[in-house]
């Protein structure tokens, strides 16, 4: 070039290419920051008197993916594009009915713990590891009633809890879905030597959510065949006429810290104690089988202490009678 002479120099900007085929697509970008000189025209126009080199410095930046395997099981934060040389750090969520393995970082082993520091140096297809845990073999069992004869319950309805097939079970969460038009004002829990879990939610139609928490009371517990958990009052603010239509979920870990998932069994009447939706001689020969039995008899049975008082005697008898035939 002849000295004094004007010429026009540029770089493209960005470019992209794809690094590695570990990350879908072009993965590596290249954008164009300032000259050698510091300045940041681009294209330029400069004047050669010398010898003189003009150097494009540009910001390099990595493309991130992350994913699950099983695939879509949940969302893993942090896919995008990071400046070369980022720290970041990767979360994995709890999922129910998964259990948290370890983290592939391009195909390869990166630790068993739930928060991953990465230095982004390149490209890299971040995915967590889950262990499906679910199991269908389990199931919750709802007893209860509208209209309780009682005076302290007419406005609600009592909830017995029964639990069947959960083997080795230590904790449980309890969702359940009210579709008639009330509002839950309280929910009383009882006997609270036979709860253990976590917490129960409860949800109307009008999506006003109650909850309460039982982690103070929650007890390791191992459940083999059907046992009783406890029982739900279930205050509403207006009388309730009809048997509330309840659906849900029943989530619970087992003594391994394995998370598991059961749909809800709904029988409707408290009284049905062998659970065929009627009350009939067959249920009146369970009762009276455990009449006159208290907490810690051999033969009490809770579903019988329709009072929640401890012992079944003649207020249950009674409550009983006025439930008969349904």
């Amino acid at each position: 070039m002849d000295k004094g002479t004007s010429h026009t120099i540029q770089v493209i900007s960005p470019q992209e290419q794809d690094d590695t085929s570990k990350v879908s697509g072009t993965d590596m970008k290249y954008t164009f920051e300032k000259w050698t000189d510091g300045n940041t025209a681009n294209p330029r126009t400069v004047t050669v008197n010398s010898d003189v080199t003009y150097t494009a410095q540009m910001k390099v930046e990595c493309k991130i993916e992350t994913a699950t395997q099983p695939s879509g099981i949940t969302t893993i934060a942090g896919s995008g594009w990071y400046i070369q040389n980022t720290n970041k750090t990767f979360t994995a969520p709890t999922v129910t009915g998964y259990t948290f393995s370890h983290w592939l970082v391009n195909g390869d082993n990166a630790g068993s713990s739930s928060s991953l520091s990465l230095k982004i140096d390149n490209p890299k297809k971040v995915v967590a590891v889950y262990e499906n845990t679910s199991q269908n073999s389990g199931s919750l069992i709802i007893q209860g009633t509208a209209n309780v004869s009682m005076q302290e319950f007419e406005n609600g309805f009592l909830i017995w809890l029964r639990i069947s097939g959960c083997n080795g079970m230590k904790a449980f969460e309890l969702y359940l879905t009210a579709t008639n038009s009330f509002t839950f004002e309280d929910i009383v829990l009882s006997s609270p030597n036979h709860i253990a879990g976590k917490k129960w939610s409860i949800v109307a139609n009008n999506l006003q959510k109650k909850t309460v928490s039982v982690a103070a009371m929650s007890l390791d517990v191992a459940i083999n065949g059907d046992q009783t958990l406890g029982y739900i009052l279930c205050k509403t603010s207006t009388q309730i006429l009809d048997w509330p239509v309840l659906s849900g979920t029943f989530n619970w870990s087992d003594t391994q810290d394995r998370a598991h998932s059961a749909e809800l069994l709904i029988v409707h009447y408290a009284t049905d104690f062998n659970r065929d939706n009627e009350v009939t001689v067959g249920d009146l020969g369970f009762f009276a089988n455990r009449y006159n039995s208290k907490l810690g008899d051999p033969k009490w049975d809770p579903i019988c202490d329709l009072s929640a008082d401890g012992k079944v005697d003649f207020d249950d008898l009674s409550y009983f009678v006025n439930h008969w035939k349904h």
